[in-house]
């Protein structure tokens, strides 16, 4: 019987411009792929056909808050004012490596060209962890 990848056999790392950036372990990582099938139908028909649209990747990176200038990091300035120049986003590689021999899964989903695209931190009163999301868009995606 084969058994599910869990959390603990996935990792991820974000690359930037200058290497390693927002390091530590993440708690979450989504990954979405959409293709925008688009309907087209004929004259005198009542059942269309699918068409291939667009596909976009897209996802959200969660763990509790570590970095200082994850606004600085994600945005490419830590001070956004109005009538201020703010430099163009940096581009980072998400990877996620999933490392479960014995339950036949090995290998790494590669996101590149990564825009972050929102950054929220969640403080709630309290003991609870500051959460960080990092909500991405992606130019392409490479499976290994």
């Amino acid at each position: 019987m084969n058994r599910p990848v869990q959390g603990h056999d996935v990792s991820a790392s974000v690359m930037g411009p200058n290497g390693p950036e927002l390091a530590g372990e993440w708690q979450e990582v989504d990954i979405n792929i959409a293709n925008a099938v688009e309907t087209y139908q004929t004259l005198n028909s009542r059942m269309p056909i699918l068409l291939d649209g667009d596909i976009t990747l897209d996802g959200t990176l969660k763990r509790g808050w570590l970095d200082m200038n994850i606004v600085a990091a994600t945005v490419g300035t830590g001070n956004l004012q109005p009538g201020q120049n703010i430099p163009a986003s940096p581009r980072f590689v998400i990877t996620t490596t999933i490392n479960a021999p014995d339950k036949g899964l090995n290998g790494t989903y590669q996101l590149t060209g990564v825009i972050i695209d929102k950054t929220a931190l969640s403080i709630k009163q309290g003991k609870g962890v500051v959460e960080s999301n990092l909500s991405f868009k992606a130019e392409g995606l490479i499976e290994a």
